[in-house]
């Protein structure tokens, strides 16, 4: 699933590569990776890819599968993509977020069955943003603006539900570790903004289980923002080549890294480091190519002059950072792997993906499919969403060779 702080350990950091005798080393493949113990903490830090030249996981060109696309077809014809899975049973389940709605296909692509849909009430959604597959295909979904989950029965039914209060300190949904705990984050707090500038804040991370009982397991960074101050408030928008909180969710562990370095933390449910994951990584610059395709973006769909004037000022003023993150969002694959991001930016072909083991060894990296969003992983399968040449939205089975 998609979505360094004060639970990093002090000790074994990147400075105790100095001190190598504060730590127990473990071993590695000279050149490759190293592994050590650090208070019960696993790091491993990679400088090249353990696959040969050549070698690694392969997708194959042509897919399995191809959803959407078909114009009036109320089942082929998506609005906007924001999530898709693989349900045990082998069936495909997509959230279509423009429609505020869940649709579930077979192997073969038909549709089984459709519910949700946009509204307030239970079984709807305000903003889907996010489903996971559980146990027995049954489904988690998350919708942002009701801070609300909802937990589907294989037949479509409403199992429960879990709303998060207006007064609540967890607001935003992450995923579900288990089968039944709510993996949530508190919001930026906006109030405490003074002056216009780039935000970033730490934020309470809990874990709430069924009966609805909020637990903090740590503080982790928020995404980075660029807040410009107002006479009536503040207008808040997400820093474009910002650090961001990459967060992704498998079984009882989660996943956590903030952009500012190639370092992620693999996180049991208790909010406990257990295991730290770096690569070494060249950062690379942003450049006014760069800052002028967001800008062009931006304007793109504005027609009217006296509209895209201040829209160009406001966004030509943002202090763009002098680097890009070290990674975009994470996924797990099967058994623990975590695939990385690591396009330079979104209209970079292909797109590419960091693939680490269970252990924490870099294995390589993966060239996806152009135009591909990666959504889920399994054993043999690449699961996401796809845009054609028009822009439209379909969702994309591919075969994985490893």
């Amino acid at each position: 699933m998609r979505v360094a702080g004060s639970l990093a350990p002090a000790a074994c950091g990147f400075l105790s590569l100095l001190v190598l005798s504060a730590c127990e080393h473990r071993a590695a493949p000279a050149g490759r990776s190293i592994t050590r113990d650090s208070a019960g903490v696993t790091i491993v830090e990679s400088t090249a890819p353990a696959w040969p030249a050549g070698g690694g996981y392969q997708v194959v060109e042509r897919p399995l599968l191809d959803l959407g696309g078909v114009a009036g077809d109320s089942a082929q014809d998506f609005i906007a993509v924001t999530d898709a899975v693989r349900l045990p049973s082998g069936r495909i389940a997509v959230a279509d977020g423009g429609a505020g709605q869940i649709r579930v296909f077979d192997s073969r692509g038909v549709l089984l069955r459709r519910f949700g849909g946009r509204g307030a009430e239970s079984g709807h959604f305000r903003a889907l943003m996010w489903i996971q597959a559980l146990a027995g295909d049954t489904l988690a979904a998350w919708d942002r603006d009701a801070a609300r989950l909802t937990v589907f029965a294989p037949d479509g039914r409403v199992a429960r539900t879990l709303t998060l209060p207006d007064t609540a300190a967890a607001r935003q949904g992450i995923g579900v570790l288990g089968s039944s705990t709510l993996l949530a984050a508190s919001l930026v707090n906006l109030d405490s903004v003074r002056r216009t500038g780039v935000v970033r804040q730490r934020v309470r991370y809990w874990t709430i289980g069924p009966e609805g009982v909020p637990r903090e397991i740590g503080a982790f960074w928020s995404d980075e923002l660029y807040v410009e101050r107002l006479p009536n408030g503040v207008r808040p928008v997400r820093l474009p080549f910002g650090r961001a909180a990459q967060t992704a969710v498998s079984g009882d562990l989660f996943a956590y890294g903030d952009g500012s370095r190639y370092e992620i933390g693999v996180y049991g449910g208790d909010g406990r480091l257990r295991r730290s994951v770096r690569r070494a990584a060249r950062a690379m610059a942003v450049t006014a190519d760069d800052t002028t395709r967001v800008i062009a973006g931006v304007l793109a769909p504005v027609a009217m002059p006296e509209e895209r004037a201040p829209l160009r000022r406001f966004w030509s003023s943002i202090p763009y950072p002098k680097t890009m993150p070290a990674f975009g969002d994470l996924v797990f694959g099967p058994g623990g792997e975590l695939w990385v991001d690591r396009s330079r930016h979104v209209a970079e072909r292909p797109p590419r993906r960091d693939v680490f083991a269970p252990d924490g060894r870099w294995l390589g990296t993966v060239a996806l499919p152009d135009r591909f969003t990666l959504y889920d992983v399994g054993r043999d399968y690449l699961l996401g969403r796809w845009k054609d040449a028009d822009d439209v939205d379909h969702v994309r089975l591919y075969a994985l060779r490893r």
